[in-house]
């Protein structure tokens, strides 16, 4: 499993325990040094990385929680063409259904992001 962006580990720490193989990616450095120091293992690995721009490794599944929502839609386009060259299986992400239209932002910034609709329309057809 590939964690893009893995944050601090505090929740995942208590799920990870049947995971074959666990990497954790973020770009913040500081995060990456406490999380190798504090749970870094044979089977948990943390990485810095730019999911936007770096290369990713295979997976079966990139878990990719809270992050799109942060991004402008051009970020997010070179990101979901990093998820689709790394060869992963699966993508796991946050989406609001509920939002009727989806506006751009400058990356950092938040709004919640229907990814079923434009400039997405991921409701019936594969990411990856």
């Amino acid at each position: 499993m590939l964690d893009a962006p893995c944050g601090d580990f505090n929740w995942m720490k208590e799920v990870h325990k049947d995971i074959e193989l666990y990497n954790g990616i973020d770009i913040v450095e500081d995060i990456i040094g406490k999380n190798k120091k504090k749970y870094s293992t044979k089977i948990v690995q943390f990485y810095q990385s730019d999911i936007t721009r770096d290369p990713l490794p295979t997976s079966d599944l990139i878990l990719y929680r809270d992050c799109l929502v942060h991004f402008c839609f051009s970020d997010i386009s070179l990101a979901i063409r990093n998820f689709k060259a790394s060869k992963s299986r699966y993508v796991l992400t946050t989406t609001f259904t509920n939002q009727k239209n989806n506006t751009d932002i400058n990356t950092g910034d938040w709004r919640p992001l229907n990814l079923e609709i434009e400039p997405f329309n991921y409701q019936n057809q594969s990411w990856l």
